[in-house]
């Protein structure tokens, strides 16, 4: 069983649909980063270490998607299913930390 094959003017909707929400993404973490000031917020030391696990599994699932890799929810049409690595425990485990 293949992939559905979408016309032309419906892949240019989603594609522009998935930069949106890329936007948005970008928009959403600016937020948190610049609005609130420094006293606004407590940051736990163990906050920290765990951003280091939450980096380095994103790394790694990155690097197992290889050519697969989006910057949008809209796969690739030449891209393929990854379940290998991380994948075959997680469905989506650059999302999960």
């Amino acid at each position: 069983m293949g992939k559905p094959k979408l016309v032309k003017g419906e892949q240019m909707n989603l594609k522009t649909k998935g930069w949106l929400f890329v936007g948005g993404q970008f928009l959403l973490f600016g937020l948190i980063v610049y609005v609130p000031t420094g006293q606004d917020w407590e940051f736990p030391r163990q906050i920290g270490w765990l951003s280091y696990v939450a980096f380095a599994v994103s790394a790694i699932a990155l690097i197992q998607l290889g050519k697969s890799l989006t910057p949008t929810p809209v796969p690739k049409d030449e891209g393929n299913l990854v379940t290998s690595g991380l994948y075959n425990y997680v469905r989506h485990p650059i999302y999960g930390l």
